[in-house]
C-alpha cells in the first residue's frame, strides 16, 4: 500500500499524535507499504525525528493569517494560525505528485469533515485517528484506541454510516518493544514499592514534573528510587535534571529510547494521561494519572472508577499540598490491591493493537 500522514506536533500539541502515527507507519514499513508524512513546521514538531526514521518528510511552512481570512474558521494547531482551508490546499498539491494513494491518515484535532471532504477525491480511503468524539469526519475508517463506558455512542451521529470503527485499548498503537518487554515483566509477583515510573510527556510545557519533584522531596521516602523521564523537547529539562541531581533517589532520563524497559522496572507510576497509559497497561504498570490536558481528563476518570489508576488531579489547578496527600496514600497501597490492578490493566492491553489496525486496513 502507499499511506500518507497528516499529524502535527510542537510545544503546545505535544508529541504523543505523531508518536502513535510511527508506531503505525513503521509496522507498515515493516509489511512493505510506502509511507509518507505531511507535517506543518512548529516549534517541537519532530519533523527531523520522523526524517531520522526514514521516512519521507513533507514540511507545511508555518504561516500568519489576516484577521480577515481568519475570520469565522477554524484555526489548525495551536500555534501562529494556519487556516483549515490553505492547509487542505497545501496538502492536495503534495497529493497530487504522490498519485494513487491507498490511505491518508489523519490525527489531528484542528482538522474535521470539511477538511477530509476536500482532500476525498486524491486518495483511495481516509483513515481518521481520533479520541474527543467532538466533531463530525468524512472517513472510511475511525480508529479510537481508549476506553469509554459508552464507546460505541461517541460517534454515532458523527460519521458516515459506511465508515469502519476501530474502538478500544484492543487496537492501541503501541511500538513492538512493548510486547516484547511485556514477556519479561515480572513485577505483578512484588508487592512492596520500590521504583517509581515520571513521566509527562515530551514537553511539558507547564513542568508538571518540576512540581511533582519538589512534592516528593517533601515525602521523605527514602526507600524508593524515582525514574524520571522528559523528552528532548521539554523547556525545563536543565531544572529537572539539576532537582534530580540533588536528590540521589532520583534517576534521570533524557529522551530515553528504552522507555519500555523503564517502565517494566518500575512497581507504579506518577504520569499524565494520553497514549502513555495503553504503553504501561502493557506492561502493568499502575498509579496516579495527573491530567495536563482537557482531552486527558475522561479517559483518566474512566480509569478511576474502574479502580485501575488513581486520577490526582488536573495539572492546571493541582496544589503541591494535596499531590502531597495523594500521593502519599498511593504510596501506601496494600500488596493484593496493587496485584489486582496490575493484572486488570495487562488484561486491557495486550500489546499487539497496531496489527489489528493494519489487518482491518487491509480488508
Amino acid at each position: 500500500m502507499k499511506v500518507v500522514f497528516r499529524v502535527d506536533a510542537s510545544i503546545e500539541l505535544g508529541i504523543g499524535h505523531v508518536m502513535r502515527c510511527l508506531t503505525l507507519a513503521e509496522e507498515l514499513r515493516a509489511n512493505g507499504s510506502e509511507v509518507f508524512f505531511i507535517c506543518r513546521v512548529f516549534n517541537g514538531d519532530l519533523c527531523d525525528f520522523i526524517q531520522n526514521k526514514g521516512f519521507y518528510i513533507y514540511r507545511l511552512k508555518n504561516k500568519k493569517n489576516s484577521k480577515k481570512s481568519m475570520d469565522q474558521t477554524k484555526v489548525l494547531s495551536q500555534g501562529p494560525a494556519v487556516n483549515w482551508k490553505t492547509d487542505a490546499f497545501e496538502t492536495i498539491e503534495i497529493l497530487k505528485r504522490l498519485k494513487n494513494i491507498d490511505w491518508l491518515v489523519i490525527d489531528h484535532y484542528a482538522l474535521d469533515k470539511d477538511w477530509e471532504s476536500q482532500i476525498r477525491s486524491f486518495t483511495k480511503k481516509v483513515m481518521v485517528i481520533d479520541d474527543l468524539a467532538n466533531r463530525e469526519h468524512e472517513c472510511d475508517m475511525l480508529l479510537d484506541q481508549n476506553y469509554y463506558i459508552n464507546r460505541d455512542k461517541r460517534y454515532q451521529y458523527l460519521l458516515p454510516s459506511s465508515c469502519k470503527l476501530l474502538l478500544g485499548p484492543n487496537f492501541a498503537l503501541l511500538r513492538e518493544e512493548f510486547w516484547h518487554q511485556r514477556l519479561k515483566v515480572k513485577h505483578s509477583q512484588r508487592g512492596l514499592i520500590q521504583r517509581v515510573f515520571i513521566c509527562f510527556g515530551g514537553s511539558d510545557p507547564s513542568n508538571v514534573t518540576g512540581k511533582i519533584l519538589r512534592t516528593i522531596d517533601d515525602l521523605k521516602c527514602d526507600h524508593i528510587v524515582f525514574d524520571v523521564v522528559v523528552g528532548a523537547s521539554n523547556q525545563y529539562k536543565d531544572e529537572i535534571k539539576f532537582l534530580c541531581e540533588k536528590n540521589h533517589h532520583f534517576r534521570f532520563f533524557l529522551n530515553a529510547d528504552n522507555i519500555a524497559q523503564i517502565m517494566s522496572n518500575a512497581d507504579m507510576c506518577i504520569v499524565s494521561g494520553g497514549t502513555l497509559t495503553w504503553e504501561r497497561y502493557c506492561l502493568g504498570l499502575v498509579g496516579g494519572i495527573i491530567t495536563t490536558a482537557k482531552n486527558q481528563e475522561q479517559l483518566a476518570q474512566t480509569v478511576h472508577e474502574f479502580q485501575i489508576d488513581e486520577y490526582i488531579g488536573r495539572a492546571d489547578v493541582l496544589t503541591e499540598k494535596k499531590a502531597f496527600k495523594k500521593i502519599e496514600s498511593m504510596l501506601s497501597t496494600s500488596v493484593d490491591q496493587l496485584v489486582h490492578r496490575r493484572e486488570m490493566a495487562m488484561k486491557m492491553v495486550d500489546g499487539i493493537g497496531v496489527k489489528r489496525v493494519i489487518s482491518a486496513m487491509n480488508d
